[in-house]
């Protein structure tokens, strides 16, 4: 992500959706960034190709959360999130939602994009309950 934050209109709730076990976004999103409304911001993260060649980058879903949570609250400092996931992006996804929450920012809903949350519950712990669409 660059630094586009004069583009992000907190009003407007933005859509990050991460990349696949590929670690590259490209056009990976493109059909569904084209059927979402046209207000809605889209932004595919990727992996950033510098830190992929860091031996230690990616060791963990929780340090790539952390990585892409920060560089996310640098990029929208202030307003609610919307976040979702293509494959391993949906697990990544759901760990940068929980990192997200843990700093106070607002996050949801969560869309998993073929994948699923590494311990799919029905119920979640604050007693809503998991959406799933075939």
């Amino acid at each position: 992500m660059n630094d586009c934050a004069a583009l992000a209109d907190p009003g407007v709730p933005a859509f990050y959706c991460v990349h696949s076990v590929s670690g590259a976004a490209g056009t990976d999103f493109l059909d569904l960034a084209r059927q979402l409304d046209s207000d809605i911001r889209f932004y595919g993260i990727q992996a950033p190709p510098k830190q992929i060649e860091v031996g230690d980058f990616g060791q963990s879903i929780e340090s790539l959360a952390d990585y892409y949570a920060e560089a996310l609250v640098r990029f929208q400092p202030e307003g609610r999130i919307l976040l979702g996931g293509y494959c391993v992006g949906a697990v990544i996804a759901l760990e940068m939602a929980n990192n997200l929450r843990g700093r106070g920012r607002e996050v949801g809903p969560l869309f998993a994009i073929d994948g699923f949350p590494r311990t799919p519950r029905s119920i979640r712990a604050d007693g809503s309950r998991a959406t799933y669409w075939d």
